[in-house]
């Protein structure tokens, strides 16, 4: 994230050309999606003012990244559900940490996506929620 950072901060004066383009759109993206080339325009510009100009940056990437440790998982009582696209370098390291600390949590590989899944594996996500609310109405009526 830190070097997403960076490089916003440097592309920020071309950022308006380059998410006009597909290939400008791959440029900007790169790391957050995984065909990142397929991104909207405003999605291009919503990265610039999440990563390039978000005035607590380096904060909230210590407190939400680097100093992250659950707590109060153990006070979960629904069915918990992880899924993670299998190109998110972002999420890598904080995913198998809530898997551990949520007793019965499943997990499931989101194929291709990055760290956006919403937007490059929908289909999956959308799956997903169905398997979990069909779950969830399972055990509150059984």
């Amino acid at each position: 994230m830190s070097t997403v950072r960076v490089l916003m901060c440097i592309l920020h004066p071309a950022i308006e050309a380059l998410a006009r383009f597909p290939a400008g759109r791959a440029v900007v993206l790169t790391g957050l999606r995984s065909q990142p080339r397929l991104a909207s325009e405003a999605e291009a510009h919503a990265l610039l003012e999440g990563f390039g100009e978000a005035e607590d940056f380096w904060r909230l990437l210590f407190w939400g990244i680097l100093a992250d440790v659950p707590t109060g998982l153990e006070d979960v009582r629904c069915p918990v559900m992880l899924a993670q696209g299998t190109a998110d370098v972002i999420s890598s390291g904080q995913t198998p940490r809530h898997l551990l600390a949520l007793p019965g949590a499943t997990f499931h590989s989101l194929l291709g996506a990055g760290h956006a899944p919403q937007s490059d594996a929908p289909d999956s996500i959308l799956r997903l929620v169905r398997q979990a609310t069909r779950r969830a109405d399972a055990l509150r009526t059984g």
